[in-house]
């Protein structure tokens, strides 16, 4: 299961970035996210029980991830 997450989502990877860069509109913190992101996504890939659902999947731990900024901006602020 992780050789086809990291392959499909590398394939993806400058759709995914882009994605990440509008909501953060930081280049270097979108890089860090969507890292981070496929770290956990590698991570938790035996949650994943179906192929199909991946995309969707790591979208929403992408999302999770770009509201985790957020929060520790608002902590830091």
């Amino acid at each position: 299961m992780r050789d086809l997450i990291t392959s499909k989502l590398l394939n993806q990877r400058e759709q995914l970035l882009a994605y990440v860069r509008r909501k953060v509109s930081d280049s270097a913190l979108a890089e860090d996210v969507l890292q981070d992101s496929l770290l956990k996504a590698l991570r938790a890939a035996p949650e994943l029980r179906d192929e199909e659902k991946l995309v969707p999947w790591f979208y929403r731990i992408l999302n999770n991830a770009i509201t985790d900024v957020y929060r520790r901006r608002q902590v830091e602020a």
